[in-house]
């Protein structure tokens, strides 16, 4: 935790044990590598939506989505890019190396990127979904900035476990329906991982990182205390973002244990409504709104 500018440099440039093993290593290589891995996700996400998506298009529409915003490309590609990204940055961080980690933080913040322009492109961005974005993506560059609390950063990324299952259970929930067991058996994986690496994990790191810095048990060399204070404030925020969330995800919960699940008549008239408010508005904002399990 203790390595900061005094030590590091920006951007770890003056850190002799970490410069050689991580790629984005000073302000230069950090600015062509974050380009570079903008264009690597885009490319892949195009790569997906022309390539891979008409190979597998047969086998898909053996069970349509009932919704027209969840047919085609886009959508496939949307969700098997990001179930690459969270199995990815989650394989290659390591919680006893500090250069594994800031590799996969700096993966992790061009995905994020990526992701925002895409979803901005498609008119799809909703305030919850943008501030979870803007809060990561501020974590990444300043703590990438100040070359330091690996802790921190590794916890932040055991939260993409339950993306994984989030993808599984958004893509076929309208295609296999509520009750078929694959969709029930992501639902419940989602909802543990989830409870346990999102709202524990990041109300853990939250509070331990925010008591250090109090308490100022740990020489933060260099690093300017305001960046300590922000960084507070973002964690703060990141947890409230998932508590309304699991207020959400738990009404789910109680919805699929009592039969009503998500395919009665109940849920279909919630997500018309939210199909036309969608269609008022000139967006697809509702479909974004029931991947990240966020309709009331």
């Amino acid at each position: 935790l203790s390595h900061g500018l005094g030590e590091a440099g920006a951007y770890c440039a003056d850190n002799t044990a970490m410069c050689p093993l991580i790629w984005w290593c000073g302000p230069r290589q950090y600015g062509l590598s974050t380009l570079f891995g903008v264009a690597l996700w885009t490319a892949l996400f195009c790569l997906i939506c022309g390539l891979l998506y008409p190979l597998v298009k047969n086998l898909i529409e053996r069970w349509p989505s009932k919704y027209e915003e969840e047919q085609g490309p886009v959508w496939f590609a949307w969700h098997v890019q990001s179930t690459i990204h969270a199995s990815l940055v989650r394989m290659a961080s390591s919680w006893t190396s500090s250069c594994r980690i800031a590799n996969a933080s700096h993966v992790f913040f061009c995905y994020t990127l990526v992701d925002t322009l895409i979803t901005f492109y498609r008119k799809q961005m909703t305030p919850d979904y943008f501030a979870h974005h803007a809060v990561f993506c501020f974590f990444c560059i300043l703590i990438q900035y100040d070359c330091f609390a690996s802790y921190l950063a590794g916890w932040l990324i055991i939260m993409e476990i339950s993306t994984v299952f989030l993808n599984g259970f958004s893509f076929f929930r309208n295609r296999l329906g509520y009750d078929h067991i694959v969709v029930k058996v992501f639902f419940v994986l989602f909802a543990l991982t989830f409870f346990f690496c999102r709202l524990l994990g990041t109300s853990y790191i939250a509070g331990y990182f925010s008591y250090v810095v109090y308490k100022d048990d740990v020489p933060f060399v260099g690093i300017p205390r305001w960046h300590l204070y922000v960084l507070c404030a973002a964690l703060t925020a990141a947890v409230v973002l998932q508590f309304f969330w699991a207020y959400t995800i738990g009404k789910k919960v109680v919805r699929m244990l009592v039969g009503s699940g998500g395919g009665d008549d109940g849920s279909r008239r919630e997500s018309t409504g939210a199909l036309r408010e969608s269609e008022a508005k000139g967006s697809a904002a509702s479909a974004l709104r029931k991947r990240l399990l966020v309709e009331s």
